[in-house]
């Protein structure tokens, strides 16, 4: 189940399908000259088109009748270039979508005051771009504006601007830092997804942040969402791999799907105490993580919350948790005591599977059905207590829990699944108070020393004398 994050994670860094960015370029006496470039019928002002392309020395731009000019494309092969003020008498206020989509010669790029907007996709994989400044009355960075500019080292995010669009930066690979102030508002989805950022700095005025807006930025060690941001969303800061602290107002009250999934150095985390539901793969793949507080009233953890944190060796639930999703703490290889809470209803199927280090865990006092391979692998869980509500002891439930010496099953079990006892090599002594509607094959599979106390011409007594497994009949 965790791949089907891998996937989503997969997906997301496929941000070009994603956005529908389209790179069609060709090459011309060593320029890289925008084919695919875009002619909007208005401008950002609301005027119409008064003359399509036109062509003016190295650029090919577009008339509004405004009066304004929109820069669609540069032929040239300057590599440090000057957008003019005005051309053929007309104020430049725009650079049109895929204007230099694709070029392969500008690296440096002045662009003058009078422009006051950037359309999508604009400067999209232009190869040896490095620094361009963003004029003082331009308010966005629009959808992919930046986009896969693979030598943009560093900008500084101007004042006036508000809104920083889908995938602006997104896959900028030299791209390592950032200082967003000012007035920025609104931060889009994947905005910053893949860029070696090592030091980044978020306006307070920041009031939004979209979907996996700065995940895979492997660099990035430290960040302090802005007090304004209540809610975390999805794969945030997903496979940032350095990031070792991170922190967020109290006034948090959500954090979603796969936030922070795959941060490898991350070794302590706070739930704040609006956060009342743990979302899936919230903190999965946290590898140095050790321990984890909850402030609140913390109900539901999502499936493989914690799955895959080998160092997770402290977590104390809260007595409010009613519901545990499967895998949620699968492979947490150092823990080695888990009290559940009694109000817990249902733990979903492989919970705690392959919590080799567990000696002690309880099944809380309401549940019906221990689940699918959900203590499978706790080789170290030396005793365990199962309430008189359970019914069902599922498939591969305490298979391969090789330190049980002794189990007790009520008479309140009366169907058991295939491998469910399996590989419990220290089993001794197993008493079943009541009888099985049907044993599968391989119930028992690998558990060899076992004697099973149970009902004289019971269903377990039969299944025991058939397989050579020794029994007392009561």
């Amino acid at each position: 189940m965790l791949t089907i994050f891998k996937k989503t994670i997969s997906v997301a860094l496929c941000v070009s399908a994603v956005l529908g960015m389209a790179s069609c370029s060709k090459k011309q006496d060593g320029a890289a000259e925008t084919t695919n470039y875009v002619v909007a019928d208005k401008n950002p002002a609301g005027a119409e088109v008064s003359e399509r392309e036109i062509v003016s020395g190295d650029f090919k731009y577009t008339l509004y009748s405004d009066g304004n000019a929109t820069i669609n494309a540069y032929t040239g092969t300057d590599s440090t270039l000057a957008i003019p003020e005005s051309i053929d008498g007309h104020p430049v206020t725009t650079i049109g979508s895929n204007a230099f989509n694709g070029n392969a010669v500008v690296e440096e790029i002045y662009i003058p005051g009078s422009v006051t907007h950037f359309e999508s996709y604009a400067f999209r994989l232009a190869s040896k771009l490095k620094s361009v400044n963003v004029p003082q009355y331009v308010k966005e960075i629009p959808e992919g504006c930046f986009a896969e500019c693979s030598r943009f080292s560093s900008i500084a995010i101007s004042a006036s601007v508000e809104k920083i669009g889908k995938g602006a930066f997104y896959n900028c690979k030299f791209l390592q830092s950032v200082n967003i102030h000012g007035n920025v508002k609104y931060i889009g989805d994947y905005a910053f997804a893949n860029c070696p950022i090592s030091k980044i700095e978020l306006s307070e005025s920041l009031e939004s942040i979209g979907t996996y807006a700065f995940m895979g930025c492997a660099a990035l060690k430290e960040v302090k969402v802005p007090e304004k941001i209540k809610a975390i969303p999805d794969g945030l800061f997903a496979d940032c791999l350095s990031l070792e602290k991170v922190s967020f107002s109290d006034g948090v009250t959500s954090i979603g799907e796969g936030a922070f999934f795959g941060c490898e150095m991350l070794k302590t985390f706070t739930f704040p105490k609006g956060v009342t539901t743990l979302k899936p793969y919230v903190l999965s793949e946290c590898l140095a993580l050790e321990s984890v507080e909850f402030k609140g009233d913390v109900t539901a953890i999502g499936e493989a919350a914690f799955y895959n944190c080998p160092a997770l060796s402290e977590i104390k639930l809260p007595e409010s948790v009613k519901d545990i999703d499967m895998y949620a703490f699968g492979y947490c290889t150092s823990l080695t005591e888990m009290k559940i809470p009694e109000a817990v209803e249902d733990i979903g199927a492989y919970a705690f599977a392959d919590c080799s280090g567990i000696k002690t865990v309880n099944i809380p006092k309401n549940l019906t059905i221990v689940r699918e391979y959900v203590f499978a692998g706790c080789k170290s869980l030396e005793k365990l207590e199962i309430p008189e509500k359970v019914t069902m002891l599922s498939p591969g439930a305490l298979y391969e829990c090789k330190g049980i010496k002794e189990l007790t099953v009520p008479a309140s079990v009366t169907s058991i699944g295939v491998g469910t006892l399996a590989g419990m090599e220290k089993l001794e002594k197993l008493y079943v108070k009541g009888d099985f509607k049907d044993i599968p094959e391989y119930a028992f599979d690998g558990t060899k020393n076992v004697t099973v106390y149970c009902k004289k011409d019971s269903q377990m007594a039969k299944y025991a004398e058939k397989n050579k497994i020794k029994f007392v009949a009561e």
